[in-house]
């Protein structure tokens, strides 16, 4: 069977040719399973959802296609020439044997019936012809896989294979030519588990046709046996130890419906369980409850410490969510961070909450790795069966929707699916579709707010700041569409853009004034990032000495080392590094020690406590202090009334930045600043 699936498992093209299965959705084919697990390739077996019959499959995906190629087998098929060998060898091992019978009868005719020497002589080389015969033929018949034994049509033994005695340790006084196949079946019983009748088969000669069976042993092996009639009575069996064989096709099984990195059950065998649950509820009643939880800042494990340190926080996630389920209810892991819970044999759903808290805490303890100690957190998200869905698919897009709600509540949390989340879900799918589709359109422009010197309120440069207007929805704010791009990996084309097209305006000014970029760190995660900036100050002819990334602490949270790398060497090309949002951080005196900003940005949310809190307005006097001793300009953003804007002059802030000095507008509304004659003064007028 040859057959081409799209990921979704639509069935495309399919030989031999079905009209009923083409273009029909099959969410139990292998290329289905296979692209849920994110593999791109594989092997396993499987009764074919198109016709029922049970495969072996070889599974392809075409590189830059959703597509699935799928090659596959039937068993019979597959297993048809094991079979036929080994009737073969039975056969010829039988022929074999009789055609060495019928010769040593022969010869022993004719040396009765030769009395003189001619014939005594003629006898002892066909004596020696038939030693040689007989110890070419025992070393064939030891040095086979499978043990063999032959009887006559009085079913006593007429050979026994050293492999057939090794399986059983058969004394030498039962391996002699005429030992009775029944003395030879009580002694063969003895190894096998009681209630199995498959040692009777030695001694019963078959019907006609080759037979098979598999029997047990005591001691844990699988032994295949075969038995086929000879000619003129009698029958030969071969007995294989199979045990090995046996245990990778469990492997196989298990591989087939488990993770093969954490061993929990993978997305088949979960959905398999669910669905199970569900057809019991739907008889006896009760509750039950699906829980999907995934890590919250896993991806930076992996970014910064490696794919195999991630492997080893997953596989001890998988414990630790099994250590807190226990046996009682079912842990899954879906793929990626991503793991699942079924709950049963709930009472009320108000025990769910605690079951929820429990699995959070279980994985907010710190991971070792190595020599470090990384703390990553947890959220999840409920879905109750059936209330929230009656089918598997409902309740984990049910779960999913919950889960999406706990981390937009601050992660670390649980939340309930009620079905208000359901449009919003739909909503934000859609954003982040037009937002796609936004890049590189008119809809996306940058606005620019100046920065303005303290002392003389000067112009110095400008923050490059993303505005989306909507088609539809008008004007949509950051805070909306900015965590959806960073959801859907938007945000790298989305910097990239904005990058360059704040270099193409800035290198168009008459005034060499700055121009500032906020640099996100999925954009920072790329190995290429100083390339990509050298890039686009060649493409765009701009001064390196004007342009200012702007990053948050947060960046050197995990890799120290590696970001000083790369930001030295953006700074090598004359790029400016400011830290954007100081004093939000998790260590900003360590950040501050492991590289030299050129300048620091206050949180507008301190700003905004002055003349408010004394704690804010403290925190802000430490800053501006700190930057002072550290010989690096500081500017505050956020400033909105005059009463801030008078501390910062007292506390001889460098810069600043907000509604007061000038507001985010397209740069027409500042030509005259960016294009004024080197005499004229640049002061922005609010």
């Amino acid at each position: 069977m040859i057959g081409v699936f799209r990921k979704d498992g639509v069935l495309l093209v399919r030989y031999p040719r079905r009209e009923d299965a083409t273009g029909n959705v099959y969410p139990n084919s292998s290329a289905t399973l296979f692209a849920a697990q994110g593999e791109s390739s594989g092997t396993m077996r499987l009764v074919s959802p198109v016709d029922g019959r049970d495969r072996f499959v070889s599974v392809q995906s075409l590189d830059n296609y959703p597509l699935m190629l799928i090659v596959g087998r039937t068993a019979d098929a597959a297993l048809a020439p094991f079979r036929q060998q080994a009737a073969a060898i039975i056969l010829n091992a039988a022929l074999l044997a009789i055609c060495l019978i019928g010769l040593s009868i022969f010869i022993v005719r004719r040396m009765h019936n030769r009395e003189d020497k001619g014939r005594a002589e003629e006898r002892h080389r066909a004596e020696q012809s038939l030693r040689r015969q007989h110890a070419a033929f025992g070393v064939a018949l030891d040095n086979m896989a499978q043990g063999l034994c032959l009887f006559d049509d009085r079913r006593d033994l007429v050979i026994m294979n050293a492999r057939f005695a090794e399986l059983y340790t058969i004394p030498d006084s039962l391996r002699d030519q005429g030992v009775p196949a029944e003395a030879i079946r009580r002694y063969v019983s003895s190894h096998i588990v009681e209630g199995q009748e498959e040692a009777g088969l030695l001694i019963e000669p078959p019907e006609n046709t080759c037979a098979w069976t598999v029997a047990e042993l005591k001691d844990g092996r699988a032994i295949d046996i075969a038995r086929a009639p000879i000619p003129g009575g009698g029958w030969v069996c071969t007995h294989e130890d199979i045990t090995e064989r046996r245990r990778a096709e469990e492997q196989l099984r298990f591989l087939a419906g488990h993770d093969a990195l954490t061993g929990l059950p993978n997305r088949r065998l979960f959905q398999e369980t669910v669905e199970r649950e569900l057809r019991a509820i739907a008889v006896t009643g009760g509750q039950a409850a699906l829980l999907c939880t995934d890590l919250d800042g896993f991806k930076q494990i992996n970014d910064v410490f490696g794919h195999p340190a991630g492997d080893a926080v997953l596989i001890e996630v998988a414990s630790r969510l099994h250590g807190e389920i226990g046996v009682q209810h079912t842990a899954a892991r879906l793929g990626g961070d991503e793991f699942a819970v079924l709950v049963t044999g709930l009472a009320s759903a108000n025990a769910l909450g605690e079951i929820a808290r429990d699995l959070i805490s279980s994985q907010t303890a710190s991971f070792q790795l190595k020599d470090v100690r990384v703390d990553i957190g947890c959220s999840v998200g409920v879905a109750v069966l059936p209330r929230d869905g009656e089918t598997y698919e409902d309740l984990l897009r049910a779960a999913d929707m919950a889960l999406y709600w706990a981390k937009s509540e601050g992660k670390g949390t649980f939340s309930y699916f009620e079905h208000a989340m359901d449009s919003a879900a739909r909503d934000r799918h859609q954003l982040a579709r037009d937002l796609q589709a936004a890049i590189g359109t008119d809809q996306l422009r940058l606005h620019y707010q100046p920065q303005v010197e303290m002392l003389t309120g000067r112009v110095t440069g400008f923050e490059a700041l993303l505005r989306w207007n909507h088609p539809m929805r008008g004007s949509i704010a950051p805070s909306q569409f900015i965590p959806v791009a960073e959801e859907t990996g938007l945000i790298l084309p989305l910097s990239e853009w904005v990058v360059r097209a704040a270099c193409r305006e800035a290198a168009r000014w008459a005034q060499p004034l700055g121009i500032a970029v906020n640099l996100s760190i999925a954009q920072f995660r790329q190995a290429n990032l100083p390339e990509f900036v050298q890039t686009v100050l060649a493409e765009t002819g701009l001064d390196p000495r004007r342009l200012e990334l702007e990053i948050t602490e947060s960046l050197f949270l995990y890799d120290t080392m590696r970001a000083r790398r790369v930001l030295q060497t953006i700074k090598a090309q004359g790029v400016r590094i400011a830290i954007d949002d100081f004093g939000t951080g998790y260590s900003s005196l360590l950040t501050l020690r492991s590289f030299a900003f050129d300048r620091l940005k206050i949180d507008r949310t301190f700003i905004g406590q002055i003349g408010i809190t004394h704690k804010g307005m403290t925190i802000v006097k430490a800053i501006i202090a700190l930057g002072q001793r550290l010989g690096m300009p500081v500017i505050a953003e956020g400033i909105e009334t005059e009463e801030q804007l008078a501390f910062l002059k007292v506390h001889r802030c460098t810069e600043m930045q907000g509604f007061l000095t000038g507001r985010p507008h397209p740069i027409e509304a500042y030509r005259d600043v960016v294009m004024a004659a080197a005499d004229v003064d640049w002061a922005v007028r609010v």
